[in-house]
């Protein structure tokens, strides 16, 4: 596990959970990396999420670094969440976006797959989210 540095960039993450035990969890795993964490039980800070009909983001840069979510988001599915954002241009790396699950079906398996983004079987391991982690900052690192 790499820690981030005292002068290295505050990663932003996203966390979109209702199941308490895991964003406690996250929360601690995240805190000890340095990260800057935002959770939500629904995905309204999210721009073309919030609002009532589609929007694109007109943001210039991500408004996350990370987003971490379960499988269902308040009103809405993650894999539509994830769908909605790619239409509607966001900014934050597909291969950044977790799925976290325990009940995730070979249907939606394959789609997340095809969108690129990660799922992350419950119940999983601090060294598999840590691994993960790593690889975050290791693309963003390269996007900068």
């Amino acid at each position: 596990m790499t820690k981030q540095a005292a002068n290295a960039p505050k990663y932003r993450v996203f966390i979109f959970f209702e199941n308490e035990d895991i964003k406690k969890l996250l929360r601690k795993a995240l805190k000890k990396r340095g990260y800057d964490i935002s959770v939500y039980i629904k995905p309204e800070r999210c721009i073309n999420c919030a609002a009532s009909e589609f929007r694109l983001c007109l943001s210039a840069r991500a408004c996350a670094d990370i987003i971490i979510m379960g499988r269902h988001i308040v009103e809405i599915k993650s894999l539509d969440f994830i769908e909605r954002q790619i239409k509607g241009k966001c900014k934050v790396p597909l291969e950044n976006k977790l799925i976290i699950s325990g009940t995730f079906d070979e249907l939606d398996t394959a789609r997340a797959k095809a969108l690129g983004v990660r799922i992350m079987h419950m119940p999983f391991t601090l060294t598999e989210l840590y691994k993960w982690f790593d690889g975050c900052e290791e693309r963003l690192k390269k996007m900068k």
